[in-house]
């Protein structure tokens, strides 16, 4: 498999586990998720409330799956001025009310960050020439380097 930006990859992947260490055996709250949770999964009705939808997948997990794989595909759905700030106003309003409080900042940071690397490494072997793709790589770059602040 080639991973799109292999030496960044490689990169993260060694600041990750540097990382590790301080998020080990930190409070993390498990839970019922979606665990497919994307934009197509979501419907929002003409009274403006929102709806899950497809639980095909639904186990127990942390809920940060749920929350970075959603802000994963409104990230690189995301058009005009993208701003690492507003993402993370974003993600920080949906972890309010999606998340717990409980979690350790660090295990958040963490989780991210794995994520982000999980999803990077799964553009492998794909046509990066997509600027769909090449959009999701930026972001991708973006969220295994820098934590959102997802706490408080």
């Amino acid at each position: 498999a080639i991973i799109p930006d292999f030496a960044d990859f490689q990169n993260q992947v060694l600041q990750l586990e540097a990382f590790s260490d301080q998020a080990r055996k930190l409070p993390s709250t498990r839970c019922v998720t979606h665990r497919d949770y994307h934009l197509g999964n979501v419907l929002i009705a003409t009274d403006g409330r929102v709806y899950g939808i497809d639980f095909e997948n639904n186990a127990e997990d942390e809920a940060l799956r749920d929350v970075m794989t959603l802000l994963f595909d409104f990230a690189t759905r995301w058009r005009g001025d993208q701003r690492f700030g507003q993402l993370q106003q974003a993600a920080k309003r949906f972890w309010r009310s999606y998340g717990d409080q409980r979690t350790a900042p660090e295990v958040l940071e963490h989780f991210q960050r794995f994520a982000a690397l999980n999803a990077w490494s799964n553009l492998a072997n794909r046509d990066m020439r997509d600027p769909f793709r090449q959009a999701k790589l930026n972001w991708l770059k973006q969220l295994s380097a820098r934590a959102l602040n997802l706490a408080g």
